[in-house]
Order: structure tokens, then C-alpha cells, then sequence
């Protein structure tokens, strides 16, 4: 009986650690949405993951869809944001740093599509 009650107890516990898919893509949306106001400039975009540099959020590791949106566009958003920063140590642009890597992730309509993680960064002036 305990046997039973034991193992009732870890599923019950591991059930509560399941990846809930929606509730990720809603913090995802959420993320992107602070960062990228315009939803224009979200389009393409699975995850966009500010960094924090001296109290600047000023690097951007950002996965998007490669048929969807390009390198530059990806870089020009960056840049739009990097200027909307306000700071003096930022020339308003930025740049493309270092592709992380590319892989298979699922869109809002959920067919699948070929990602590529990269980090940008704002460019000091």
C-alpha cells in the first residue's frame, strides 16, 4: 500500500512539471511583445531573449523562421530597438554577432519550420 501511495505521489508531482505547450508559447509572445512593441516587427520571430549588459538590455539572442524574415531585417529591428534605448553609449545600430545554430521548431499554425538562433548586439558609439 505504501508502494502504491509513493508512487501515486511522484506522478502526481511530475505531472506538475509538464511543459504546458500554449502556456510557453504565451510567454514567448510576451517576451517578444516587450521587446517588439509593432507586431510588424515581431513577424518571423519564435524568441527573442533580451540580455542584460550594464543595466542595458543591449544583446538580443533572437530565434526566428529563415523563410520568414532575413539576416538584415532581423539586424534592422535590432537596430530600431537599440535606438529606442536612449543611451549615450549606444550608436543606434547594431549588429549580427555569432548564428548559434539552426533547427526544426513548431509556428502559431502549427506546421514546422527551420529556425536560426543568433545573437545581435547594439553597438557602442
Amino acid at each position: 500500500m505504501k508502494r502504491i501511495a509513493t508512487i501515486s505521489v511522484i506522478l502526481t508531482l511530475l505531472s506538475g512539471c509538464a511543459v504546458d505547450p500554449q502556456a510557453a508559447a504565451e510567454r514567448r509572445e510576451n517576451l517578444m511583445v516587450s521587446v517588439f512593441p509593432q507586431a510588424a516587427d515581431r513577424q518571423g520571430l519564435f524568441l527573442v531573449f533580451p540580455l542584460e549588459s550594464g543595466r542595458l538590455y543591449d544583446t538580443l539572442l533572437i530565434t526566428h523562421f529563415v523563410d520568414e524574415v532575413s539576416r538584415q531585417e532581423v539586424v534592422n529591428r535590432v537596430a530600431r530597438y537599440c535606438a529606442g534605448l536612449g543611451s549615450p553609449r549606444l550608436s543606434g545600430q547594431a549588429t549580427l554577432v555569432r548564428e548559434l545554430g539552426t533547427a526544426t521548431r513548431p509556428r502559431s499554425d502549427g506546421t514546422q519550420g527551420t529556425t536560426l538562433e543568433a545573437r545581435y548586439d547594439c553597438t557602442e558609439a
